[in-house]
């Protein structure tokens, strides 16, 4: 074979075997490709699994939270219910016992002009001879002296007959005080034991949050951060409805739809009052000492009362504020706040959705400051767009 026949073989081999060694590199990257493409597609699917399984599961915990929080205003309504007529029982009492001491001081009084009156009835059947001896009298006067004398016995037996109804009166009173305390015992029991179902629905309400808790934990650092860069309540609230407003802006952006609740404008007229009490200080009522109008008005309460929602919305704030002490801010929508202080503790968290009538606090056992015998009281705020506004045309029978 010739030369250039030699070589014209040895390339053509050259080629061929350049050309079987790319066909085998590309079947080579195509087999990875595929392979690499093929676990990309798996990570894919079972992310998309994870994120259907975790959305599952978000899911779940908020229908369970929902049906605790149902639950929590159920238990709340028989709780309240309780310390209603237990406030009716121990205004009854006190009035019972007012009306006892006024009983047993007329009855002191009466037994001791009926004891000096025997006394000198007693002394005049002691010495009759003796008297109309030294003076003696016409049968005229003494017939006088013998009807002024029956009238003086007639009064006495008077005054006996009103004194054993008077004796008949207080005992009576008496028996009722007894059957009142027994009634108030026996609804202290139940507000008790409706108690240990509020708390247990909150306990377990709160274990269901633990898994958003980190975010809760987030979102109450940050109203703790607001809350001390703010020098008013107005400040506070406007840089609350501003985080309200990102938060929005970001749900929207996720495409979430947050918790639909009842209008708060059309519920003029119908919000419950947060604690069972009566009102002792109204909307831009003066106080004695200050002469400083009210934003909002004053619940005298029993001590440990139950605090209520007044209408559905989310917790924005939870905690210490300047010279509110404990405050609870719910934010309502449509741009309407209650602001709720004077509690002894918050059961409620921030970022929480809470219902109409759902327990968010507990009151103290006494007005922090004050002397011992003093009644608790809730103050309570409502705010519309960072203004003040009267209360109570929004509160049920007011």
């Amino acid at each position: 074979m010739r030369a250039p026949d030699i070589a014209r073989a040895a390339g053509l081999a050259a080629a061929m075997t350049l050309a079987a060694s790319t066909a085998t590199y590309a079947a080579r990257d195509k087999d990875g490709a595929q392979d690499q493409l093929k676990s990309i597609r798996q990570e894919l699917d079972e992310a998309a699994t994870k994120k259907k399984q975790l959305e599952k599961q978000a899911d779940s915990l908020r229908r369970e939270e929902r049906k605790l929080s149902v639950a929590l205003v159920e238990a709340a309504a028989r709780t309240r219910a309780h310390e209603a007529r237990i406030q009716g029982l121990e205004d009854e009492l006190a009035s019972l016992k007012v009306q006892e001491e006024d009983a047993a001081q007329t009855l002191r009084r009466k037994s001791t002009d009926l004891a000096s009156s025997l006394a000198a009835m007693q002394r005049l059947s002691r010495q009759p001879t003796a008297a109309l001896v030294l003076r003696p009298a016409s049968v005229e006067d003494t017939a006088r002296t013998a009807i002024v004398l029956d009238r003086v016995r007639d009064a006495l037996l008077d005054q006996a007959a009103d004194l054993r109804l008077r004796m008949g009166e207080l005992q009576a009173l008496r028996g009722d005080i007894e059957v009142q305390q027994a009634a108030l015992k026996t609804e202290l029991e139940e507000l008790s034991a409706r108690q240990m179902d509020v708390d247990r629905l909150l306990a377990e309400k709160k274990a269901n949050r633990s898994a958003t808790e980190s975010q809760a934990r987030k979102e109450a650092d940050r109203a703790r951060k607001l809350a001390k860069d703010a020098k008013s309540i107005e400040a506070l609230l406007k840089k609350l409805e501003d985080e309200a407003r990102k938060e929005r802006e970001r749900q929207k952006a996720l495409k979430r739809k947050p918790p639909e609740g009842p209008s708060f404008s059309g519920a003029e007229g119908k919000l419950p009052l947060p604690v069972q009490g009566r009102i002792i200080r109204r909307f831009q009522e003066k106080d004695d000492l200050t002469s400083r109008e009210s934003n909002g008005i004053y619940v005298e309460s029993r001590a440990t009362a139950q605090v209520i929602a007044p209408h559905d919305g989310k917790v924005v704030f939870a905690g210490p504020f300047r010279d509110y002490g404990q405050l609870l801010i719910i934010d309502h929508g449509e741009g309407y706040h209650t602001l709720l202080a004077g509690m002894g503790h918050i059961d409620a968290t921030v970022s929480q959705w809470v219902l109409a009538g759902e327990p968010v606090g507990q009151m103290g056992s006494e007005r922090a400051g004050s002397a011992r015998d003093s009644k608790p009281r809730l103050y309570i705020e409502l705010r519309r767009n960072g203004r003040s506004i009267n209360p109570l045309p929004w509160l049920a029978g007011r």
